[in-house]
């Protein structure tokens, strides 16, 4: 048990980490449509799924998958991105970036960011328009797409033409029981804060892109938002996207009644696991039975097609 903390808690705590192993383990063995590659960056490996586009010299996205910075992996978004590749004839790039436990935002981030340069300054190893790049994420991944795109534009090295941050965890620093009621909600999102960012480092930006500063805003690319009904991150989405239009960027927004946090990677899924379940609500089953998750994951696509800058 850790000291200070409930009974409660800490059996979300272990939970979580068997989970987590189970995830990874999985993530290691699923065959997959795209093609598994390895990035060579300093000082380390990083695995990543590459789809290519229908289209030789099509755009290029760069994907970050959810999870909480725990859960989740580069391959098991594999009913989606194909969806995305199909649709919107681009190719994606989904990012294994390192995860918590035994990784905190700062490696999670510069995996990401790292990734990113490595594919934008190798675009002829992979057949994509170096000109054309966007960066797309989910969840915990719609933070790191957010951040990428603030450091990119920190340090000048690129500027995505998109950045499409789907129901995005923006707020680390606010206590999850704080912000109302959404299937993202519970003490399980408060042990994946816990593991991913210590206390100290929750309002710093590139963690918690909620709290940028105005003149960091002022460089971002054309911003497509993804919201649903019932999920607690969307208010903290929807303030964030009225300080980006304050800052003069462009944002288009999609809201989808009725679907909980996970709709979109989970749309296109025959069956979820149980691991997801918890995410998507008591009522997924239904959701799933009656094409709903797949309608609304189907018309969210459309919308970032139609609003998709290339």
């Amino acid at each position: 048990m850790i000291d200070g903390y409930s009974e409660e808690y800490n059996k979300a705590l272990e939970t979580a980490l068997n989970n987590a192993r189970l995830i990874r383990a999985a993530n290691s063995m699923v065959k997959v449509s795209g093609q598994r590659v390895i990035l060579p960056l300093a000082g380390r490996e990083i695995e990543i799924v590459y789809y290519s586009a229908p289209s030789q010299n099509a755009p290029l996205i760069i994907g970050f998958h959810g999870g909480g910075f725990l859960y989740g992996g580069c391959a098991l978004d594999d009913t989606l991105w194909p969806e995305i590749t199909r649709r919107l004839d681009v190719n994606v790039a989904a990012i294994g970036y390192r995860q918590s436990p035994s990784y905190t935002w700062r490696d999670s981030l510069a995996d990401s960011y790292e990734s990113a340069l490595y594919l934008a300054s190798h675009p002829e190893d992979f057949g994509f328009d170096p000109e054309h790049i966007s960066v797309m994420g989910q969840s915990a991944g719609g933070n790191l797409a957010l951040c990428v795109s603030l450091m990119a534009a920190r340090d000048r090295s690129f500027r995505p033409d998109n950045q499409i941050l789907v129901y995005p965890l923006l707020d680390l620093y606010t206590d999850p029981a704080d912000k109302g009621w959404g299937t993202f909600s519970g003490i399980r999102t408060r042990v994946m804060n816990d593991l991913h960012c210590a206390e100290p480092d929750r309002k710093e930006p590139f963690a918690s892109p909620f709290y940028a500063t105005d003149e960091m805003l002022t460089g971002l690319p054309n911003t497509i938002m993804v919201f649903s009904e019932n999920d607690n991150l969307t208010k903290e989405g929807r303030i964030f996207e009225e300080r980006l239009r304050l800052a003069g960027i462009n944002v288009s927004e999609i809201f989808n009644p009725g679907m909980p946090h996970g709709f979109l990677e989970c749309g296109f899924k025959k069956r979820v696991s149980y691991i997801e379940k918890e995410f998507l609500g008591e009522n997924c089953d239904e959701l799933i039975n009656k094409g709903a998750l797949k309608e609304a994951a189907i018309n969210t696509i459309n919308f970032i097609k139609k609003e998709f800058i290339r």
